[in-house]
C-alpha cells in the first residue's frame, strides 16, 4: 500500500531500488468488476492521495500501481453496465497514479479467479468467438484511451510475456 511504501522508501533506496509496485489502501486492485463491494469507491480512492503525494515528493520515482485482470463471476465483455464499472474503476486508478506522479500501471493479466480471457460460447449466449473478440478489441482500445488521457506518457508493465520469453516463444499460444 502507499503507506507501507512510504515508510520503507529509505531502506529500499539504500538497497538500490528506484521504485516499487503497490496497490491502493482500501481498494481491490481488480478492474473487471460488477460485485458491489469491488466497485469504484471515490472515498477510498482519494484517501490515498496524501500519501501518494508524499511518495511523489520523496524522489522515489519508478513506481507503478498494481491492477489485476481477474473478473468477478458473471462479469461480461458484452455488458455495457459491467464495462461502465470497469471504466469507472480504471479511471480512479489512473487519477491516483497521476496524483502520485507514478510511472504508470503494472497490469497483471493472470486471472486469480474467473478469467476475462476465456471464451465459452455458453457463457457468451451463443455469440461467436469473432463477435466477442471484436467487442474485446474495442474495450481494450478504450482501456488504453482512459490511461492515455490522464497519463499520456504512462509506462505499462505486464507480466504476460515473461513465460513466452523465458520459454523461447515455442509454447506461446
Amino acid at each position: 500500500t502507499p503507506q507501507i511504501l512510504l515508510d520503507n522508501i529509505p531502506a529500499m533506496q539504500s538497497r538500490g531500488y528506484a521504485g516499487s509496485i503497490f496497490k491502493l489502501e482500501g481498494l481491490y486492485a481488480d478492474v473487471f468488476v460488477n460485485n458491489p463491494e469491488r466497485l469504484h469507491d471515490e472515498t477510498a480512492l482519494t484517501s490515498n492521495y496524501e500519501t501518494l503525494r508524499q511518495i511523489k515528493e520523496s524522489g522515489y520515482t519508478e513506481n507503478f500501481l498494481l491492477v489485476y485482470s481477474q473478473m468477478n463471476e458473471g462479469w461480461s465483455w458484452l455488458s455495457d453496465t459491467d464495462w461502465s464499472n470497469t471504466e469507472a474503476k480504471l479511471n480512479g486508478f489512473v487519477r491516483a497514479a497521476k496524483e502520485g506522479g507514478l510511472s504508470g500501471l503494472m497490469f497483471d493479466p493472470e486471472p486469480y479467479g474467473f478469467s476475462p480471457w476465456r471464451y465459452d460460447q455458453a457463457y457468451y449466449q451463443g455469440k461467436t468467438l469473432e463477435e466477442v473478440s471484436q467487442v474485446v478489441r474495442e474495450r481494450g482500445k478504450r482501456f488504453m484511451q482512459i490511461i492515455q488521457t490522464e497519463l499520456p506518457d504512462a509506462k505499462i508493465l505486464s507480466l504476460l510475456l515473461m513465460h513466452p520469453i523465458v520459454q523461447g516463444w515455442e509454447n506461446f499460444t
